[in-house]
Parts: C-alpha cells; structure tokens; sequence
C-alpha cells in the first residue's frame, strides 16, 4: 500500500524520534557530556586538533615532518584515544552507528528498495 507523501513524513518523523530517544542515542549524550566536563579531554582534543591543523598545513606546502613531529602526533592520538571519557564517547557513537545501520538494513529489507539510492 502506497503512503502518501505527508504520512512517510509522519513516519519518518516518528522513526527519528524513536532513535533519538532510544538508548544508544541517550548513552551517546551522556558519554559527550562526560568528555565535554572532563578539562583533561577537553584539553587534548583541542591539541590534537591544532596539531592536525598544522600538520594538513605543512604538509600541503611540501614540508616533510620529522619523525620526532610524526612520534608526538601519534603520541598525542593514542592519549586522545586512550582517555576514558573520550574512549567510552567512541564507543558509544560506533554504538549508535550500529543502531542506524541495523535500521537501515531492516527498512531496506521491509521496503524492498535500498534506501542510498533515495539519499543520492
């Protein structure tokens, strides 16, 4: 049966909703809420991002980094990475990617159309 265009869009609605609310979405925002209170997060997100910066920067006009420059980058990720409230918000987004992945296979098998194909 086909729908019409305003009740896909109270479907689409509810089902974006219904993930917002649900409790991958939730723990995600408690997680980011948890990074953004910690200062020592705060504070090393903000070097690795003004260091990738500066590194897309020189790289793009030809500069060769040293391996001491290279080590501290990777130095620095790995604390990023490694830092328990900034490690535990990845998580829980790759959780919330696979909620939406999930989603979109099961409307994708339900409807029998892939739905990239409507994005596009």
């Amino acid at each position: 049966m086909m729908q019409s265009r305003d009740e896909l869009i109270q479907l689409a609605t509810a089902l974006g909703q219904a993930l917002g609310e649900s409790p991958e979405a939730e723990a995600h925002r408690q997680a980011q809420q948890q990074a953004q209170a910690d200062p020592r997060a705060g504070e090393l997100v903000a070097r690795l991002d003004a260091l990738d910066d500066g590194v897309v920067q020189r790289q793009a006009a030809g500069e060769i980094l040293s391996g001491g420059e290279i080590d501290a980058y990777y130095d620095l990720e790995r604390q990023v990475h490694e830092h328990p409230a900034l490690a535990g918000q990845a998580r829980a987004l790759e959780r919330v990617k696979d909620l939406f992945t999930e989603t979109h296979s099961l409307l994708t098998n339900e409807l029998g159309i892939n739905l990239q194909d409507l994005i596009k």
